[in-house]
């Protein structure tokens, strides 16, 4: 899409835990070479239309929990008034300001709430881009192909100023092949490794 390339990769991210980028839901996307490029938000109406509204949690509220396969356990699907009140919104959140019809980086205006990672992207509060175009690299060639890696990052509040990014997973892209019938006719089976 326009100056993104392929060969740079391409990152999901979303507030909370990655149940969500896991189901397809909305999250947003970037590449960290150009950080600053959003193909879902082009207008205003796209990040209002896009965004990530909901996030998934842990509920810490019963430490007994009992998970079952399949099952939900212990997460919680809540939505952004929530994350505002835990203060996890604040470096991840812009708001659309109806009287200006504009969309402002941060949350301290009165208005609808969004997911845009506004001051980690633009404003570099936290070097993810920068931090994953270097993870991208090193696993791309240590494993000599292209990767996906999964990740967490903990943003707190200013005032403490320190932030916590963590690699959960790196493995090899999954890349889905074509599929055609292979015909053995003229090998000589005699020589064959395995059969």
């Amino acid at each position: 899409v326009g100056r993104l390339k392929a060969d740079e990769g391409l990152v999901q991210v979303a507030l909370g835990l990655g149940k969500i980028v896991v189901e397809g839901g909305s999250v947003l996307r970037f590449s960290p070479a150009r950080p600053g490029i959003f193909p879902q938000f082009a207008t205003t109406g796209d990040v209002m239309r896009n965004s990530q509204k909901e996030f998934y949690a842990l509920n810490l509220s019963n430490p007994y929990v009992q998970v079952r396969p399949g099952g939900e356990g212990p997460l919680v699907k809540l939505d952004l008034a929530r994350a505002e009140h835990d203060r996890t919104l604040q470096p991840i959140g812009s708001v659309y300001v109806k009287e200006d019809g504009v969309l402002r980086d941060g949350i301290y205006h009165s208005g609808p709430r969004y997911v845009t990672f506004a001051h980690v992207l633009k404003a570099q509060l936290f070097p993810l881009a920068g931090i994953l175009e270097k993870l991208m690299a090193v696993c791309r060639r240590s494993m000599g192909n292209e990767v996906e890696i999964e990740f967490a990052a903990n943003l707190f509040p200013p005032e403490q100023d320190l932030h916590e990014f963590a690699v959960v997973q790196c493995r090899p892209l999954a890349t889905t092949g074509e599929r055609s019938a292979v015909t053995l006719d003229g090998v000589d089976r005699s020589r064959a490794l395995c059969w």
